[in-house]
């Protein structure tokens, strides 16, 4: 019968830890160049997507639009 403190102590052969740095893939920085692609690559898509549907000028032209809510919530933030 083995010891269950001792069998905590020592890790089993068969378990990977995914945070270790050994044997592992690597987990790139925040400011690592190809996570800033990526970033710039969404933001982009992101903005082109608005231009391309001209979100701004439909939310301040189209008169079907109501924005109380907007002026409530700007109020409150403001009023913090």
């Amino acid at each position: 019968m083995s010891d269950v403190e001792m069998s905590a102590l020592r890790p089993s052969a068969g378990v990977q830890n995914p945070y270790s740095s050994s044997g592992g893939s690597e987990i790139l920085s925040v400011w690592h160049p190809l996570n800033v692609l990526w970033r710039l690559m969404y933001m982009t898509l992101a903005l082109w997507g608005l231009h391309y549907f001209e979100a701004y000028s439909k939310l301040m032209n189209d008169p079907n639009i109501r924005h109380e809510w907007f002026k409530i919530g700007l109020a409150t933030t403001v009023g913090e």
